[in-house]
């Protein structure tokens, strides 16, 4: 073929549909000539399908350069479309693993943000060697844009990059890292446990199950395996999942899990999830249980948690209530039954709930009973609502028959509300299928009663018509009253047999005479009919149910078109008609029948247009809506707001001249003074966007504000229109006019416009309007601040906050400013943003609480950044005069890993500032601050050495009053106590103790800090002991009993106090005593017997006997061995203390 006949070819494509010309334009592909510079050149695109067609050509061709000159077109939906071909995206992914020279910087400032983001995904995708790419990403639009191509990088790259950032990937990616380096996937998963979701893991398992059961059991991560991948798993590896089951099924299938094992296997799967002690049990450590307990069939659950609780637990099933649930209780044979009814009553449980677990012939007749004596509706209504539950529980369907009898004779003049509460419970309770004769006959009768005519019990309605059928019983009368109650209630009373649907179907034709009310025009019933019967048809290919068979459902469709097209008033029975036009005329079977709906349906008013019809007819036979185009058109610009979709479809149709026309129609509305938003969309998106800028350009708006009424109203409304339609001109040429909306109380209407195309228009055609937006009014400089930190690169940002810290005087903006940055920092931490944000702190308002509240939330910061933060932060907030919530916020914000990155200089400044001093809002924060200083930092001896000299001048200071004296000592006191208790709970703390120990113990006599004495010891006792209790507890009586021999007896008391508290802390045992608390405290009394001892340990019993079975066992031993001891005043005590237990 020559090239000149290709051209022509290429200009005169055959086919009216879209679809047609697309395969005309394929087959014409196929047959290229050799020479395709001559071909490109002579084919030059004249309208927008043509320019798509191009596309298709150039990838036929395989123009790679051409290609990716399409990537940097103005024409957003040119490179979307590119980038939808697998084969391109592979080729440049490929290209740039080779040579990725000035691609960050010489095509994607050419595109916009969206066809940015694509570019990365696609070639995230596809590359595998992309290190420059990414680095000249990351220089260019910062980590956060970068981050996405990273997996793109080499194995090397990927991982100095996640060692030296927190960079948090997207799942998809994280699927990549795995599929191409399974380690660093690993890696990852270490440092970000919980950002790996479910559905990454279960794409591992299908890969590699190896590496899932490693992540699953190296980092506790989880999927949510399906069916057959646990089965598979099962079979492969039973063994290694039943061992690890705590570990692997909170992630499997757990109905599939119990198929797959035998019941012995199962068994061990359940025990290994089983917790390991009561406290665990009770107190919501039973997690991995629940996963089982909607599994399993009631019954089994209730056998194998009493046979866990026996075989773990070494514990009776009857000792916890209330871990058997009311669906275990329903499953359990009637004497088991029996047990827990009885358990659950001495547990306080009321007869009335557990009514419905006794036996039917003990039940009913108390449920009886209990009615007879009540005269409160409320209370009837639920004791025949247990009626029910009772008999379904024993599943006694005699009984039920019974109870339904019961009712419907002694309760059919009750109160509606009784009536609708039983029958409720019995659709909810009873499997209505399984339902016979006689209790049919009781239920239809209670349905009968016009106080239970209610849409809500149609579920009876059907199963009865169904019963019939199936029984070969339903007569005409009853298919006649079942079509008379779905008609009644317009609701869907779909019934579940084929063969009855079609039948009642067919009857609703048959019996329309006798279904149709008096005021009901037949053919609007009949409406209803054919739309039925075409929803059967198109479920029932095999069996359908033409309407050309009775000539009266014709007749009415005929009748209604003709009542569509002459009617100009709101008919809602009318509407029936459109879903029927649609399944008529969306198919691709012609017929006369269809043509004629067709040529009707452009008939009618625009109250029965359908989108969906006028969308199918333009993509598959546009010469008919060619044929209507006018009516076409009143469709269009009816609607509330014209459909993109259709718009788009018009613009491809030159042949029809469908664009061309459908902007004359619009022009020629709006020159009627029609300002109506959707007209001007239609013009933005059809007119190319000079033409549609040289049409709006008179209607700019003069006025900043939108006021006055009639022509000045007008013309107000019209700009709002053109702002909101700038949008869909996707263009960047639109921007400058754009621009000019935005004030006043315009900005509103033009903001949407605003975004969308700073989203979509290249990145190098932006800066101009950036700078207009900034020079504009305090709102709009706002946005402008937000647009460049989403769309900018890097240095755009940063040229753009540095103007504003520069210029910006107004107190609004600079917040703003300050919040904006702030964001970006977070998403793309520098050094040389980071003194952007460290400007902008500096310029905030000092009553800015919102702004201040966000400056001292440390978590949100960079981690390597976060000393600096801390350090900047301090000395702004020196400088403010409320300190009392920003300074606690700050210091208690900064975890024990920032602390190795400050500076000597700053720990002491806040030391010897905010140290011990009384009343301080930051007391408990500094505190923990000094502990951390003493343990994380490299400066123990300079800050022991600081803490020191302020806790000096605490001993040397003198008070006015006993008070003062008072709060001083107790702000001492708290944070001896805070510092002891964290050190003491970290062995490689012990030396740091023991310095701070010997320093206070220099400074300080016993019997000046005799509290601070007893804790500080007693934290050093405990590591000292190695957190041995029978050293500890040794260790604690002899410093108890050297105490005793200075001072003497009188100390007990305080001893015994610091001590529980210690031990609180100690033993973690906050909430009550534990079994190192009981074991420390038995040692003490077999070993040390001595008045002092006995004492001491009365101190230190709690008042309140613990829950646990094992804990109050150790309880009561220790109390029974005080008990007996013969020394009388220990007998006073321990009958005291017996009197004042809870």
């Amino acid at each position: 073929m020559e090239v000149k006949d290709f051209a022509s070819k290429f200009h005169s494509l055959a086919g009216k549909s879209i679809g047609e010309k697309r395969k005309s334009l394929f087959l014409l592909l196929n047959n290229i000539p050799s020479d395709h510079d001559a071909i490109l050149a002579s084919v030059t695109a004249t309208n927008y399908l043509e320019t798509l067609f191009r596309l298709e050509l150039l990838l036929k061709l395989k123009r790679v350069p051409e290609l990716i000159q399409v990537l940097k077109s103005e024409e957003e939906y040119l490179p979307a479309k590119l980038l939808k071909n697998k084969w391109f995206c592979q080729k440049l992914a490929s290209l740039l693993d080779e040579d990725s020279t000035d691609f960050a910087n010489g095509v994607l400032p050419f595109t916009s943000l969206v066809i940015r983001q694509r570019i990365i995904r696609k070639l995230a995708r596809y590359g595998t060697k992309l290190d420059k790419v990414f680095d000249e990403v990351r220089a260019r639009y910062g980590i956060h844009t970068a981050r996405n191509l990273l997996v793109a990088c080499s194995a090397q790259k990927i991982e100095d990059v996640l060692k030296g950032q927190g960079v948090v990937l997207q799942q998809s990616h994280v699927e990549l890292l795995y599929r191409r380096h399974p380690q660093l996937c690993e890696f990852y998963a270490g440092k970000h446990q919980n950002d790996i979701e479910e559905s990454v893991m279960n794409k591992i398992a299908r890969q590699d199950v190896e590496s899932f059961f490693k992540m699953v059991q190296t980092f506790h991560l989880r999927a949510n395996l399906g069916k057959r991948l646990t089965r598979r798993l099962l079979t492969n590896f039973k063994e290694r999942i039943i061992e690890n089951a705590d570990k692997f099924s909170v992630s499997l299938k757990i109905k599939t899990v119990v198929g797959a094992l035998s019941e012995e296997e199962f068994k061990r799967f359940y025990f290994k999830c089983f917790p390991t002690s009561i406290s665990t049990l009770q107190f919501g450590g039973s997690s991995l249980l629940y996963n089982f307990i909607n599994k399993l069939d009631a019954r089994r659950y209730y056998r194998l948690l009493a046979e866990g609780l026996e075989k773990i637990l070494n514990k009776s099933i009857y000792d916890f209530p209330d871990l058997v649930s009311e669906s275990m209780m329903e499953a359990m044979d009637v004497d088991e039954r029996e047990k827990w009814i009885a358990i659950k009553k001495k547990k306080g449980e009321s007869e009335t709930d557990l009514i419905k677990f006794m036996r039917v012939s003990d039940a009913v007749p108390l449920i009886k009973n209990k009615i007879n004596v009540t005269s409160s509706v409320h209370s009837r209504e639920k004791l025949l609502m247990l009626l029910v539950e009772t008999c379904k529980i024993n599943s006694d369907m005699t009984a039920f028959a019974e109870a339904l009898e019961y009712v419907r004779f002694r309760h059919r003049n009750d109160d509606q509300s009784v009536l609708a509460g039983f029958l409720f419970q019995v659709k909810f309770h009873i499997p209505l299928e399984k339902l016979e004769e006689r209790h049919w006959d009781s239920i239809i009768a209670l349905l009968d009663l016009p106080e239970s005519a209610d849409s809500h019990f149609t579920d009876f309605t059907v199963k009865y018509v169904e019963f019939l059928f199936r029984k070969n019983k339903l007569s005409e009368e009853q298919v006649l009253k079942f079509l008379k109650t779905k008609k009644k209630i317009r609701r869907d009373c779909k019934v579940g047999d084929k063969d009855l649907q079609k039948l009642l179907l067919l009857k609703s034709i048959e019996l329309a005479p006798k279904l149709m009310e008096k005021h009901e025009e037949p053919h609007f019933f009949d409406l209803a009919v054919i739309g039925s019967i075409l929803e059967w048809n198109k479920e029932h290919a095999e069996d359908t149910i033409s309407i050309f068979g009775h000539p009266r459902l014709v007749e009415s469709l005929q009748e209604s078109i003709k009542q569509a097209i002459e009617c100009d008033t709101h008919i809602p029975d009318l509407y029936r008609l459109v879903p029927i036009l649609k399944e008529i005329i969306c198919t691709k079977e012609e017929s006369t029948f269809r043509d004629e709906i067709i040529k009707t349906y452009f008939l009618m008013g625009f109250r029965f247009y359908d989108v969906q019809i006028d969308a199918w007819l333009l993509k598959h036979q546009p010469e008919l809506v060619a044929l209507h185009f006018e009516k076409f058109l009143a469709h269009l610009t009816h609607s509330y707001h014209p459909n993109i979709e259709i718009l788009n479809c018009l613009k491809k149709h030159s042949d029809f001249s469908f664009g061309e026309r459908t902007v004359n129609y619009c022009v020629e509305k709006i020159g009627n003074n029609e300002t109506e938003e959707k007209l001007f969309v239609i013009l933005a998106v059809l007119m190319p966007a000079e033409t549609f800028l040289r049409f709006v350009a008179p209607f700019c708006p003069v006025s900043d504000k939108i006021e006055g009424s009639g022509e000045d109203s007008r013309v107000a409304q019209r700009a709002q229109s053109v702002a909101t339609s700038f949008k869909y001109a996707g263009s960047a040429a639109v921007l400058p006019d754009l621009v000019k909306y935005c004030k006043g109380d315009f900005l509103r209407y033009s903001l949407e416009s605003l975004y969308y195309l700073f989203y979509h228009s290249p990145e190098n055609k932006l800066s101009t309007f950036v700078n207009e937006l900034s020079s504009k009014a305090v709102s709009v400089r706002k946005h402008s601040i937000f647009l460049t930190c989403i769309v900018g690169s890097v240095d755009d940002v940063d040229k753009l906050v540095a103007r504003f810290i520069q210029n910006e005087r107004n107190v609004s903006v600079q917040k703003h400013l300050f919040t904006a940055a702030l964001k970006y920092f977070i998403k793309n931490p520098s050094d040389r943003f980071w003194e952007c944000v460290k400007a902008c702190m500096t310029n905030l308002d000092k009553n800015d609480t919102e702004s201040f509240s966000t400056l001292v939330n440390l978590r949100q910061i960079p981690s390597e950044y976060q000393a600096r933060h801390v350090v900047f932060v301090w000395e702004i907030l020196k400088k403010t005069e409320d300190t009392d919530k920003n300074l606690p916020r700050l210091l208690s914000s900064i975890s024990a890993e920032v602390f190795r990155n400050f500076p000597l200089e700053f720990l002491l400044e806040v030391i010897t500032g905010s140290f011990l001093v009384s009343g301080s809002s930051c007391e408990s924060a500094i505190n923990d601050f000094v502990v951390l200083s003493m343990t994380r930092t490299h400066y123990t001896a300079q800050i022991m050495d600081a803490v020191f000299d302020v806790v000096r001048k605490f001993k040397e200071t003198t008070y006015d009053t006993l008070e003062q004296e008072k709060n001083a000592r107790e702000v001492v006191h708290y944070f001896v106590s805070n510092l002891a208790n964290k050190l003491g709970s970290e062995e490689e703390s012990l030396e740091t103790l023991r310095e701070f120990s010997q320093r206070w113990h220099g400074m300080f006599t016993t019997t000046e800090t005799f509290k601070e004495h007893l804790i500080i010891s007693f934290n050093q006792l405990f590591l000292e002991a190695g957190k041995d209790l029978t050293r500890f507890s040794d260790t604690i009586a002899e410093f108890l009993d050297n105490l005793v021999s200075i001072y003497g007896v009188v100390i007990v008391d305080v001893f015994a106090s610091e001590l529980n508290y210690s031990l609180k802390s100690l033993l973690r045992c906050y909430a009550e005593p534990n079994e190192d608390f009981f074991a420390f405290c038995l040692n003490i009394f077999k070993k040390w017997d001595n008045l002092v001892f006995y004492l001491l340990l009365i101190k230190l019993l709690p008042t309140k006997e613990p829950s646990e079975d094992d804990l109050r066992r150790l309880f009561h031993e220790l109390v029974r061995g005080l008990r007996q001891v013969p020394q009388e005043s220990v007998q006073v005590l321990m009958n005291l203390f017996v009197m004042n237990i809870e």
